[in-house]
């Protein structure tokens, strides 16, 4: 994996963590 893959794979992932986060709490 390269810097520009990383971003590809870790921006989709927060926004499916984060909402999930927030809708707990």
């Amino acid at each position: 994996m390269t810097d520009l893959n990383l971003p590809s794979i870790f921006v989709p992932l927060v926004g499916l963590v984060f909402p999930a986060i927030a809708m707990t709490s």
